[in-house]
């Protein structure tokens, strides 16, 4: 039979509450950076679609929009956005999906890294500016092992709040695709 210590049962075994989600990240890659964002605005991840619908008069970081579902979906290009160089290899990225209430838009990343537990760890938050505004998208930076893991934590309201992001609301199609 098995080995080890018994899983706990009864209400201690029950998932622990979502406030709790708020130190639990998922990890994302551009080259040899990490990036991560909190597990409660990451709906899915998804694989880079290979074709994008482009969008007239937008700004170099906006990708495009592509349909998952049905529902129609901006992409920004982290890479990009950050202002790293274009990738020297072809192969496609993953898509991280974040939504805010209806909102949602689509990060697309080099790769996946894997999830991060930040209760406990050395976090240093980034300060707004005198005006009270954030002018970046990076929030603050978890510090793991000692230091020598270094991930930067991404504001997921400031990439929401991009400027000439298109804001597809949710209630305008149905199921089937069609507009109402």
């Amino acid at each position: 039979g098995p080995t080890g210590p018994t899983p706990p049962s009864g209400p201690a075994a029950l998932s622990k509450p979502a406030a709790d989600l708020k130190n639990v990240f998922g990890s994302f890659w551009i080259d040899r950076t990490e990036f991560a964002l909190s597990v409660d605005v990451i709906r899915e991840v998804v694989d880079e679609p290979q074709v994008y619908s482009a969008i007239p008069m937008s700004p170099p970081h906006i990708r495009g929009i592509f349909s998952l579902r049905a529902e129609v979906i901006p992409i920004i290009d982290m890479r990009i956005l950050l202002g790293y160089p274009d990738r020297a290899e072809a192969a496609l990225g993953k898509v991280a999906i974040i939504e805010n209430g209806d909102h949602c838009i689509g990060l697309l990343f080099d790769d996946t890294g894997g999830i991060i537990h930040g209760a406990g760890e050395k976090r240093v938050n980034f300060r707004p500016n005198a005006e009270g505004v954030k002018d970046v998208v990076v929030e603050g930076v978890l510090k793991l092992d000692d230091g020598r893991r270094m991930v930067q934590l991404l504001d997921p309201f400031e990439l929401l709040r991009i400027e000439r992001l298109p804001r597809v609301a949710r209630d305008e199609i149905d199921g089937q695709g069609r507009k109402h």
